[in-house]
């Protein structure tokens, strides 16, 4: 049987245990197969790309369900002069088909959308098995196009799909009305 009940979400930004944790992660292969990386994340790495999160064009979240970190959802670059970013997001193996990658992308959108004030969101997936398009359809994204042979991962390029979010879409399925908000 499933559940109707939401799952309990918590987003946080990252402490450095987070950061390393998050390396952790995206270092397991089940995991790193849809990151763009082609190479493990070395700590020194990852600990550089903590100190050097520029807050201005990164808004990165831990993702935790009570005690335990179960994932990562962040907006990375935020382009402030066109008010569009793009999001990344991963729930760990054990979390996944659970509701918490569609809560992570509602709180992502409801986050760039209403405290950022951005007009448009996207992103792109590797399509692998066809899997994430479905999924990100029924939240509301619009396909934008393919990548065709855009990545090479496992020696052999792949595509990526790439699909979006208007703000006025995002209105239409969330808010329920159309106010439009102008960027900072």
């Amino acid at each position: 049987l499933m559940s109707n009940k939401k799952p309990e979400a918590i987003f946080e930004y990252p402490s450095m245990s987070d950061a390393l944790w998050l390396r952790e992660q995206r270092n397991r292969p089940e995991l790193m197969r849809w990151f763009r990386q082609r190479f493990p994340i070395t700590e020194k790495e990852q600990i550089e790309w903590y100190t050097n999160i520029d807050i201005e064009r990164t808004k990165p979240f831990i993702i935790w369900n009570n005690d335990v970190r179960i994932g990562y959802v962040g907006l990375n670059p935020i382009d402030k002069n066109h008010s569009h970013a793009e999001f990344g997001i991963f729930i760990i193996s054990e979390y996944q088909k659970k509701g918490y990658a569609e809560t992570a992308v509602k709180f992502i959108l409801n986050f760039g959308f209403n405290e950022l004030l951005l007009h448009k969101i996207y992103s792109d997936a590797f399509d692998l098995f066809g899997s994430a398009w479905p999924f990100y359809e029924k939240l509301g994204f619009k396909k934008e196009g393919c990548l065709i042979e855009h990545y090479y991962k496992d020696a052999k390029w792949i595509d990526s799909i790439v699909f979006y979010m208007l703000r006025e879409d995002y209105d239409k399925k969330y808010n329920n009305h159309g106010n439009e908000r102008l960027p900072n």
